[in-house]
């Protein structure tokens, strides 16, 4: 069991008994074999797959910005990008995929040469590449430095500043910028701000790095946590949601701007933070709930 399951077990444990709807065991990847079991692809396209909530794409040279639909194809020179609470999963070849955060930007660019797949630049946000079966090779650039990585998972981040941070779980990757350069094996880390060249570390906390995209199961039962009739009112579709084990409906459906405040609120709002693979926010927000 999670760190985070358990803080919220705990929280949940100091209120009257009640029955939980809690599935055994600890947090597992979304990555399963479906998304992968698709037709053979171009080389030089991608394919959305999976998308949750606000996402957009704009078509290359315009400057118009529509909604993605699912099995969308993205080609050279289009756009990305994901709004609050919202991501997406590309299909990059045949054997994987990259994850995209909420609050991303990217744009696909011409392969390094005939035949490859393109290069993916992050302008913002965070990306996190799978391949199931054997390592890929995948060119990117940021605002602060470009690689090239041959490998089978890793997480790319961009702040808004440019700052660059790569998590490379296993792989190789050659990352650089005109200060410098460094060469990365499975189990480091970079960072690239701007001016500077790329530093090099141990990777001490994988989990950690990845946790936005760990599942995590329904672990609260929504009509013995003490909610009010004015709560279960104003919370009524995010709930219903909830109750059919769509935590990502459920999430989307929680009211914009809303600040829980009663303890039982609280506790399902952390509840939908931790489903949506936000740790921090959920702990954050469990910090608040009353230990006694």
């Amino acid at each position: 069991m999670t760190p985070l399951i358990s803080l919220v077990r705990t929280r949940l444990s100091r209120r009257p008994p009640g029955r939980f709807l809690a599935l055994a065991g600890a947090a597992w990847m979304m990555i399963q074999a479906a998304p992968l079991m698709q037709p053979a692809m171009a080389a030089e396209s991608c394919t959305v797959i999976e998308r949750q909530g606000k996402v957009e794409l704009a078509r290359k040279g315009s400057a118009q910005w529509s909604l993605v639909q699912s099995n969308e194809v993205l080609q050279v020179g289009d756009r990305l990008r994901t709004g609050f609470r919202s991501r997406a999963t590309l299909r990059w070849s045949e054997l994987a995929v990259i994850r995209v955060d909420e609050l991303t930007s990217m744009e696909i660019q011409p392969p390094a040469k005939a035949g490859a797949k393109p290069e993916m630049e992050l302008k913002s946000g965070a990306t996190y590449f799978f391949s199931r079966e054997k390592p890929e090779d995948i060119q990117f650039r940021t605002p602060v430095a470009s690689g090239a990585i041959r490998g089978t998972e890793f997480n790319l981040r961009v702040a808004e500043n440019g700052k660059t941070e790569l998590a490379l779980l296993h792989g190789e990757v050659a990352l650089g910028n005109a200060q410098g350069s460094a060469t990365l094996q499975s189990g480091e880390q970079s960072t690239v701000e701007s001016g500077r060249a790329p530093t090099k570390s141990p990777l001490i906390d994988a989990v950690n790095v990845i946790q936005w995209v760990l599942h995590y199961p329904a672990i609260v039962d929504t009509d013995e946590i003490g909610l009010s009739d004015s709560e279960k009112k104003s919370l009524a579709a995010s709930l219903e949601a909830y109750r059919q084990g769509d935590l990502r409906a459920a999430l989307e459906k929680y009211p914009d701007g809303r600040t829980p405040a009663s303890d039982a609120e609280k506790l399902f709002h952390a509840s939908l933070q931790l489903a949506a693979g936000k740790p921090d926010q959920t702990e954050a927000e469990l910090q608040k709930v009353k230990s006694t």
